[in-house]
């Protein structure tokens, strides 16, 4: 029986990416991937130019592609950078088919007279294989590039967006200016991707540990500023692990304490870089944590950043006014009442109208409110507990409304919210640093928000119903409301 390899896989892999800036970091790192490291020469120079219907990558470089390079570069799973960041021979291929229907390639090869043209207009689209056909044209042999352009997109890619990811993707290289990226929309003035800014406040302390077999792992320590300023936001505390200069994991703490366990970790924050062959997965996101490789740099990098942890640990935390934290308690009150006079309803309509159709989460909470007896709105501990329990079918999160608690922390300016469940007990933590907080200022709608969304997410055990998830967060925000205008009159 021969194992072999199906034509239809070529759409499967074109299909593993999150978005296109993802997918176009591929096509980057094809460029990138040819910094051969300290015996580099010549700097590479990325030019993106990016439209509506476009996208052109000029990656000019020491070495190029030939007539050979090019036939290479269409094998699916073939690759010479055994180790390297391109070691699957797959990305960009896929790549340029998630994000176009069509491809054009235009390369040249250092020392080379001769260039190669390579177009197909059913890249992105194709579930078989074709025999493709390179076109020649003259070249200077000076000349070192290759040129992808994508046309017919399938998907945008967004400026901002992709300027902010190549600033921290490739932060390393675009610092000591082994790489350069220029990007620019079409027709306008476009503009140098700079390293990503990261403000210290203590640091950068630079290591540099030998591995086994003669391997080195290198790079510096810090501790950044507690308050993220403009420009510097979605920084996250950790270790950011760098291979051949390519950003694969952030957030490494390699088996100390993370964030969760005290706030002031977040400002911890490294640069390690692993220019030696340790596999990266397929998108580029994380290591092969089970190899050996790994394992030593967690082992190595546990010691380096014991000291720098301990020190953070025992640093008093930066505190949010208690004014904050108090109209948190308030919102989280209002939410809860919200949510069990939900239940309430929707259990009475499942137990006496079973069969129907679920009344909408707006009408089924005007409904409540003009129902409600007097008992009712003087009870300051909030709604009755239903006399039947709540339907098991129902999106909802019913054994969350007990005892549970909110906290308003400082955070890192990244994550808005999350609901933590430890020894049975349940904390809705608030970030104070996210955006929306600090340009709230953290006023009690937004708290309502914020709660409801954790507070409705279905539990372990509950359906995964984001209409049910959705109706029950509305409906939790508009009985809220209503009693926080009635309590203000």
């Amino acid at each position: 029986m021969q194992e072999s390899f199906e034509s239809g896989m070529r759409l499967a892999l074109m299909a593993n990416f999150e978005s296109a800036v993802d997918a176009c970091l591929e096509l980057i790192d094809n460029g990138v991937d040819d910094w051969e490291g300290e015996n580099q020469t010549v700097p590479i120079e990325i030019r993106m130019e990016i439209s509506d219907d476009r996208v052109s990558i000029l990656n000019v470089g020491e070495t190029g592609m030939g007539e050979s390079e090019l036939k290479d570069f269409i094998k699916w799973g073939f690759s010479r950078k055994k180790g390297r960041i391109g070691q699957w021979g797959q990305g960009g291929k896929a790549a340029m088919g998630y994000i176009a229907h069509g491809m054009r390639i235009k390369c040249t090869k250092k020392g080379e007279d001769v260039g190669w043209e390579l177009e197909d207009s059913k890249w992105g689209d194709r579930d078989y294989f074709v025999n493709l056909d390179p076109k020649p044209f003259p070249a200077l042999g000076k000349e070192a590039y290759v040129q992808i352009e994508l046309f017919n997109l399938k998907h945008n890619l967004r400026f901002e967006t992709l300027v902010k990811r190549l600033s921290e993707v490739y932060r390393p290289l675009l610092e000591s200016k082994k790489v350069s990226i220029y990007v620019a929309k079409t027709k306008q003035k476009g503009e140098w991707v700079k390293p990503r800014y990261i403000p210290l406040k203590e640091g950068p302390e630079s290591f540099e540990i030998d591995l086994s077999d003669g391997k080195k792992l290198h790079g510096w320590i810090g501790i950044m500023v507690p308050r993220i300023g403009k420009g510097t936001e979605g920084l996250k505390g950790g270790a950011r692990c760098y291979h051949y200069g390519r950003l694969v994991s952030s957030g490494e703490f390699f088996g100390h304490p993370r964030p969760e366990y005290k706030a002031t970790l977040n400002t911890l924050i490294a640069e390690v870089n692993v220019d030696f062959p340790v596999s990266p997965n397929l998108n580029k996101n994380n290591f092969d944590r089970d190899s050996v490789e790994w394992n030593e740099i967690e082992r190595v990098m546990y010691r380096q950043l014991r000291s720098w942890v301990n020190k953070l640990i025992q640093e008093k935390e930066e505190e949010v006014p208690k004014k904050e934290k108090e109209r948190a308690k308030v919102a989280l009150n209002l939410i809860q009442k919200a949510l069990r006079e939900l239940d309430k309803r929707l259990t009475g309509k499942f137990g006496e109208q079973q069969g129907q159709k679920e009344t909408g989460a707006q009408e089924l909470a005007e409904e409540n409110l003009k129902t409600k007896t007097r008992k009712e709105r003087s009870d300051k501990g909030g709604s009755h507990e239903p006399a039947t329990p709540p339907p098991t079918d129902a999106a909802g999160t019913r054994r969350r409304l007990g005892g549970v608690d909110v906290d308003v922390q400082v955070g890192d300016g990244t994550e808005r919210s999350r609901i933590m469940e430890t020894n049975g007990s349940i904390k809705v933590i608030i970030y104070s640093e996210y955006p929306a907080y600090r340009a709230t200022k953290g006023d009690i709608v937004y708290l309502m928000e914020t709660i409801s969304l954790e507070l409705a997410k279905p539990g372990p055990d509950d359906p995964k119903d984001l209409d049910g998830y959705l109706q029950r967060v509305n409906g939790a925000l508009y009985l809220a409301s209503k009693e926080l205008l009635r309590s203000k009159r």
